[in-house]
């Protein structure tokens, strides 16, 4: 069981990981690098699905206009 003084530190830390992409997402352009395999190869191992080779992203800084 959880107890209720953990709830809102962990509410919190999730709001203040959005904050934090939704800053870097504003900052950035995220793009696909040549490292990642194009067509994406879907792997079935069990119960998840994933991306044979991986799946590598890049950010390129925005230019202000």
């Amino acid at each position: 069981m959880i107890a209720s003084y953990s709830v809102p530190g962990s509410r919190f830390a999730l709001m203040e990981s959005k904050v934090a992409m939704v800053n870097l997402l504003s900052r950035f352009n995220v793009k696909v690098v040549s490292k990642t395999p194009i067509p994406i190869q879907i792997t079935k191992n069990g119960f998840n699905m994933t991306v044979d080779g991986g799946f590598w992203l890049g950010l390129e800084q925005r230019v202000k206009v």
